[in-house]
């Protein structure tokens, strides 16, 4: 998903600039970014993944949310909008913003062009240093279909990676998310586009 950096501003602000024009905006240490839509692909794959892992969570006490429902930590005050999270027990706000959780289990980034320097660096830190956070996703949207699964555990973080025919376990909720299901229908990717000179060449 792409986004667009502002000159700083407080959390404050930012929260009211978001009522403002309807636009998400990420923020962290005075710096706000705003959320742009993504490709066909990205969101082919974030509805898939809303609808397994919430068939999944049926009748469970856990529940997704979608990329509209702020994460803000409690300990680094960032502000995020993963593409989906997961919540366990009752869902827990900001004390100075009810309009952000701050008790997820699961993080789920859909990585695109714009945005995986951010998602595999320090946003990915940023995630794994809440304390609730039990397991982290990214999912590719380029080239091989991936999901790249961190997992806490009694000795730190566990890291996996899964292809096609293969299932992530998400012990902390009981689910099992089959990486085939996440790309179901994922239309494929466009071609390059067509070079000048190659259009001359023509």
């Amino acid at each position: 998903m792409s986004s667009t950096a502002y000159d700083y501003i407080s959390m404050e602000d930012t929260r009211r600039l978001e009522r403002e024009t309807d636009v998400r905006h990420e923020w962290w240490d005075g710096v706000a970014i705003a959320m742009a839509g993504g490709t066909i692909r990205h969101g082919v794959i974030i509805a898939n993944l809303h609808r397994r892992l919430g068939n999944a969570l049926d009748g469970n006490d856990c529940r997704d949310y979608h990329a509209d429902i702020g994460i803000r930590s409690i300990t680094t005050d960032r502000l995020t909008y993963p593409d989906l999270s997961v919540v366990c027990g009752d869902p827990q706000t900001h004390p100075s913003d009810d309009r952000a959780l701050t008790n997820p289990t699961v993080i789920v980034e859909v990585l695109s062009p714009s945005t995986e320097a951010t998602d595999r660096g320090n946003k990915l830190q940023h995630y794994m240093s809440i304390e609730t956070v039990e397991h982290v996703l990214l999912v590719t949207t380029q080239g091989e279909e991936r999901v790249e699964h961190f997992r806490r555990t009694d000795l730190g973080w566990l890291f996996t990676s899964h292809r096609a025919g293969d299932t992530v376990k998400l012990d902390a909720i009981g689910v099992s998310l089959a990486v085939d299901d996440v790309y179901d229908r994922v239309p494929a990717e466009p071609p390059p586009p067509v070079k000048k000179d190659d259009e001359a060449s023509v």
